[in-house]
C-alpha cells in the first residue's frame, strides 16, 4: 500500500515537472506594459522598412535645406528619438494619466498619456488606430536646466514618413531649430 501511494506520487511529480518544463518561461521584460510599448514598436517598423528602399530625408538647421534620396537608412538611430520618449519603466507606472476612445465595434481609435509629474521629459503621447493599427503616432518631450531648454515634437506616420522638430534654447545664445523629415510610399 505504502509502495502504491509512493509510485502514485511518483507519477505525479513526473507528470507536473514534465508539464512545468514545457511552458515556455517568462522573461524578463515579457510582463504586459502598462502603456503602449514605443521601443518595441519602433523595433518592428525598423524591420519592417529594412527591406525597402528609396528615402527621401530632409534636414532643415535654421533655415538651411539639405535634402538627400537614400537607398537605406540606419533604423535604430533614425527612430532612435521616438524610443527615446518610451515610457514603460516600472518608477514611472502612475506618472501618466490615459485617455482612449472606441470605435462602435470596441476596436481602440486612440491613446493619450499626459505626464503627472513636470520633471519628466515626455510630456505627451498621442496614439490614433485605423482597424486596431497605429496610424499617428505623436509625442512631445521638453526639459529645461538651468544652461538650456529643449523642446522636441514628433511625429510619425507608417504609411508615409515621420517628423522630428526639436528647439533648442541656450541661456546666453539665440534659439536653434532643426527639423529633420523623412518619406517614403
Amino acid at each position: 500500500m505504502k509502495l502504491r501511494q509512493s509510485l502514485s506520487l511518483l507519477v505525479m511529480a513526473g507528470i507536473f515537472l514534465s508539464v512545468t518544463a514545457c511552458s515556455p518561461s517568462v522573461k524578463e521584460g515579457a510582463l504586459a506594459k502598462p502603456y503602449f510599448d514605443l521601443k518595441g514598436y519602433f523595433l518592428q517598423e525598423a524591420e519592417r522598412l529594412s527591406g525597402e528602399s528609396g528615402f527621401s530625408k530632409t534636414v532643415n538647421l535654421d533655415g538651411q535645406v539639405e535634402q538627400q534620396t537614400l537607398d537605406s537608412l540606419n533604423w535604430s538611430t533614425e527612430f532612435q528619438a521616438f524610443a527615446d520618449a518610451d515610457i514603460n519603466l516600472p518608477a514611472w507606472y502612475d506618472k501618466y494619466s490615459i485617455d482612449s476612445t472606441f470605435t462602435e465595434n470596441g476596436l481602440l481609435s486612440s491613446l493619450r498619456y499626459m505626464v503627472q509629474d513636470s520633471s519628466l521629459n515626455t510630456k505627451i503621447i498621442a496614439i490614433n488606430f485605423i482597424a486596431g493599427v497605429p496610424n499617428l503616432i505623436e509625442i512631445e518631450r521638453q526639459s529645461n536646466s538651468p544652461l538650456a531648454q529643449t523642446y522636441k515634437k514628433l511625429e510619425y506616420k507608417p504609411a508615409t514618413g515621420y517628423t522630428i522638430l526639436n528647439k533648442q534654447r541656450l541661456r546666453l545664445a539665440e534659439e536653434k531649430e532643426v527639423l529633420v523629415t523623412v518619406s517614403w510610399e
